[in-house]
């Protein structure tokens, strides 16, 4: 019975020296995720203004005219004939 009673003192000084050690090093680790949060945050604002910047030139180029277009119509036009032959 003595052992059993030492064994669950032992038992609840390990838990209590996890718990001490777990509020001694949680300020630790939160500030270390609190700071990689940022930084990735911080990352990823850039890399989405560089993307848009890349990609803001395209989208001008795809909103002006195109003047391919009627050429491309005129060809098929020109070819018309040959497929309503079949």
């Amino acid at each position: 019975m003595r052992d059993k009673v030492e064994d669950i003192r032992q038992r609840m000084r390990d838990t209590e020296l996890r718990l001490e050690r777990w509020s001694r090093w949680r300020p630790v680790v939160l500030g270390i995720l609190g700071a990689m949060a940022l930084l990735l945050a911080l990352w990823w604002s850039f890399v989405r203004e560089e993307s848009e910047a890349v990609r803001q030139p395209l989208e001008e180029n795809i909103m002006e005219p195109s003047e391919m277009r009627e050429d491309v119509t005129e060809e098929v036009d020109d070819t018309e004939h040959l497929y309503l032959e079949q």
